[in-house]
């Protein structure tokens, strides 16, 4: 399958676990989050734009929490929600239901107090695997939050 929008000069992070982002606005490297958890995924690629200091997060959550094996997206969208309410930093803390690459998800809303938002989104793939995406921006960015929610495929 080939995105007739796709433009062999954008740039493309992600693989076919993962989902892939077309990196259309800014400088992206590579990033990798300080949480000591990178052998635990499935699946992870992160990247952190040069210019604006906005990461990209695309996880796939390891077999046990594949649909119907007994984790469900509700309560990992609950724990997550309530853990962010708890935090003294944050605010504005509210999830939605949307579509992301086509998949009916759970999408997570939180801004921190220096200006960060946090936007991360839940959903099982056409292979019952859990995804996690995210985007963490400021405001002034809103074109990085907007380039992954419009362009997360599961197809190059």
């Amino acid at each position: 399958y080939v995105d007739p929008t796709y433009d062999s000069d954008t740039e493309v992070m992600g693989d076919s676990i993962t989902g892939y982002v077309f990196l259309t606005e800014g400088t992206w490297d590579y990033w990798t989050e300080a949480d000591g958890m990178g052998d635990y995924y499935l699946a992870r690629e992160q990247r952190i734009n040069r210019d604006t200091s906005a990461i990209i997060n695309l996880t796939v959550m390891p077999d046990v929490y594949n649909k119907g094996v007994g984790v469900d997206i509700e309560m990992i969208v609950s724990s997550s929600v309530e853990a962010l309410q708890e935090s003294s930093d944050v605010t504005n803390v509210y999830y939605l239901m949307t579509t992301m690459g086509g998949f009916e998800a759970y999408e997570i809303h939180s801004e921190y107090q220096d200006g960060m938002i946090l936007s991360v989104w839940y959903f099982y793939d056409n292979e019952d695997r859990l995804h996690y995406v995210s985007v963490e921006y400021y405001s002034s960015d809103i074109a990085s939050y907007n380039m992954v929610k419009d362009t997360f495929t599961m197809y190059h």
